[in-house]
C-alpha cells in the first residue's frame, strides 16, 4: 500500500499555521495594568479588605530591623542636681509636716495641711484639710491620693490600711497598704477612729447631738456596725486595749474630762482617772489631765500620753498614776513595752523611765 502523500502534506501545513499562530500570541505587547477605575465596586472593596494597611502590615520577616535612635548623653551633674533639689523640697515640705503613723514597711504617714483661699462669705464655714503623703528614706515623699483632703488619719498597723475621717466627718477606709480606692463605711458624724491590733475592726465615736457621741465598732469582713455606748457626754479618743478586749475613752460624765474602761464582755464602764472628783471642787493635788490631741500608747498595763503641757503615765485600772515630765515632750515611745518608756524634751534632751509591771 502507498503512502498518501497529499494527506501528509496537508497535516504539516496545519501544524506550520498553527506554530506561526502561537508564536504570534507569545510575542504580544502585554496590556496595561488594571487600576482602581477599571475594576467593578464589588472587586474593588474585596481588594481593599485584602490588602494589609501600611501601619498594620507585618514587615518583621521583607524588611530589615531598624536601628534604634540614638538617645542624648545623659548630664550626670544635672541628675545629680536635680536629686539634691528634689531632697532639699522634701526637707522643706517635712517641716510643716504633721506625723501621723507608720507603715509595716517602716515608711511614715505625713500630713500636709492645704491652704484655703479666702471664701466669698466673710462668715461661711470651710473646714481646713491635709493632704496624706508617704514619707520613705529611699523615696523621698511621694502622694497616697491627689484628690483625698482628710482632717485626721490612722494606720492599721498589720496590714496598712488607712483610716481617714474628712474634714465633713466622713470615714474612709484604704485598702492595704494605703493603696487606693478609699471607700466609706456609711457613717457620717464620725471621729477618732482607732484600729484593733489585728486589723479586723474599727473603733470609733459619731455625733448624736450637742453634747454627746456614740461608740461604735465596725467590723471589715462582714461590714457590719455595733454600737458599744449611746448619749455618753464628751466621749473623745477612743483607744483599743493591747489584747483587744477593751477599750479606754475620755468622757465627762462627772462633769470632769476623765479616762474610762470598758471591758466588752461588759456594758457599763468604769471610772479610771479622778475618781471621786466632781464639778465644782476645783482641781486638787490628785487630778490627773486627759490625754491632748495626739497620740496615747498603751501596752502591757500602762497609758503613756501628752496632755498638753506634762507626760502622764496611768494603769489601766486606776490603782496607779504617774507624772513623768512636766512639760510636753517632742516625741515618747516605747523602749520595753509596757515597762519602759522613753521621751525626748525640749530642747533635744532624752530621758527614760521604767514602769512597774503590776497586774
Amino acid at each position: 500500500m502507498k503512502p498518501n502523500i497529499s494527506q501528509n502534506r496537508r497535516h504539516l501545513a496545519i501544524s506550520v499555521v498553527l506554530l506561526s499562530i502561537f508564536l504570534v500570541w507569545w510575542q504580544r505587547p502585554s496590556p496595561p495594568p488594571k487600576t482602581a477605575k477599571d475594576l467593578p465596586s464589588r472587586q474593588l472593596r474585596i481588594l481593599r479588605a485584602a490588602t494589609p494597611s501600611p501601619i498594620t502590615a507585618d514587615r518583621s520577616r521583607s524588611a530589615p530591623p531598624q536601628r534604634p535612635l540614638l538617645q542624648p548623653p545623659i548630664n550626670r551633674a544635672w541628675q545629680a542636681q536635680l536629686r539634691k533639689s528634689i531632697r532639699q523640697i522634701d526637707r522643706e515640705m517635712l517641716k510643716t509636716a504633721e506625723y501621723w503613723g507608720r507603715f509595716p514597711d517602716g515608711s511614715s504617714l505625713v500630713a500636709l495641711r492645704q491652704p484655703h483661699p479666702p471664701h466669698k462669705h466673710p462668715h461661711a464655714e470651710r473646714p481646713a484639710g491635709f493632704k496624706l503623703w508617704r514619707a520613705s528614706p529611699r523615696s523621698g515623699l511621694a502622694p497616697i491620693s491627689l484628690d483625698l483632703e482628710v482632717g485626721t488619719a490612722r494606720i492599721d498597723p498589720k496590714h496598712g490600711r488607712i483610716v481617714a475621717v474628712t474634714p465633713h466627718q466622713e470615714i474612709l477606709i484604704s485598702a492595704p497598704d494605703g493603696k487606693e480606692p478609699f471607700t466609706s463605711i456609711g457613717q457620717q458624724s464620725g471621729y477618732f477612729p482607732s484600729w484593733k491590733e489585728d486589723g479586723s475592726q474599727l473603733l470609733f465615736s459619731q455625733k448624736q447631738d450637742m453634747i454627746s457621741q456614740s461608740l461604735q465598732i465596725y467590723d471589715l469582713q462582714s461590714k457590719a456596725i455595733r454600737q458599744l455606748l449611746a448619749q455618753e457626754p464628751g466621749l473623745a479618743q477612743p483607744i483599743w486595749s493591747p489584747r483587744g478586749d477593751a477599750v479606754i475613752f475620755i468622757s465627762t460624765r462627772t462633769g470632769i474630762a476623765s479616762l474610762w474602761r470598758l471591758d466588752l464582755s461588759q456594758t457599763t464602764p468604769r471610772q479610771i482617772t479622778n475618781q471621786g472628783l466632781s464639778l465644782g471642787q476645783g482641781l486638787p493635788a490628785q487630778f490627773v489631765p486627759p490625754p491632748h490631741l495626739g497620740r496615747i500608747l498603751w501596752a502591757g498595763y500602762w497609758l503613756v500620753y501628752d496632755s498638753g503641757d506634762a507626760l502622764w503615765a496611768v494603769h489601766d485600772n486606776g490603782q496607779s498614776q504617774r507624772k513623768l515630765a512636766d512639760s510636753s515632750p517632742l516625741r515618747f515611745q516605747w523602749t520595753l513595752p509596757g515597762q519602759q518608756i522613753q521621751w525626748i524634751s525640749p530642747p533635744n534632751q532624752p530621758h527614760t523611765a521604767n514602769l512597774p509591771n503590776l497586774p
